[in-house]
């Protein structure tokens, strides 16, 4: 597999998330000298999404992929920001946020983390429910909408997932590299980590199939 560079600026960019198309990602970025929300379409520069004193945190995409959902911890908020520039616009759930939150792919549901808790609470605002104390971060959702996918916590090697119906949750793997918490992503088919590796070995990203449970390495 040949590799290429999408997003790079000589200051620290981090959490990329990429809409449902593929063809744009959101990401926290140091490039205006604090955290902020940028922008990187596939064949554009970044743009700057946020500015100020939000201090975004997890960004997450709704299912039409017009939008971008974050927290922000200084006020234990959750927003929503149209991808192709505006302001933010809060989601009034009930007691506030934690740092991480996924948005269900018919935007019914938006899902977070307290306490290591997962919470559901209507997208357009009110109270959340426990959906399971089996939970973790960060939280990334399948594109069906069926399971929530998280870490259990920063040193794990275990990736989890809880049904979106009803909180079963259950372990899918247990081959991601310890501390590596944030280096995975889900598709409709497959997990995609960064695996476990022998001292001294250079870390390499890996593909499980979800249906067999087999697992490759692709890079």
């Amino acid at each position: 597999m040949d590799w290429r560079r999408f997003i790079e600026s000589p200051r620290e960019d981090f959490s990329p998330a990429f809409s449902p198309d593929g063809r744009q990602a959101a990401f926290l970025s140091y490039r205006s000298g604090s955290q902020q929300l940028w922008i990187k379409d596939e064949d554009r520069e970044p743009r700057q999404l946020t500015f100020g004193h939000l201090a975004p945190l997890s960004p997450a995409w709704t299912g039409k992929g017009d939008e971008v959902v974050f927290s922000s911890p200084p006020e234990r908020q959750m927003y929503r920001i149209v991808a192709k520039g505006g302001s933010p616009v809060r989601i009034p759930v009930d007691g506030g946020v934690a740092a991480h939150t996924t948005v269900s792919p018919d935007e019914t549901w938006v899902y977070l983390v307290r306490r290591f808790y997962i919470f559901q609470a209507p997208f357009t605002g009110g109270p959340p429910r426990l959906l399971t104390s089996q939970g973790g971060f960060p939280l990334r959702m399948s594109p069906g909408g069926e399971w929530i996918y998280y870490v259990r916590d920063r040193f794990s090697n275990e990736i989890w997932r809880a049904r979106s119906s009803n909180g079963h949750s259950e372990r899918v793997t247990d081959r991601l590299q310890p501390g590596c918490w944030a280096c995975w992503s889900v598709t409709a088919s497959s997990l995609v980590y960064v695996a476990i590796t022998e001292p001294g070995s250079h870390a390499q990203p890996e593909r499980m199939d979800l249906a067999t449970g087999n697992y490759e390495r692709i890079g």
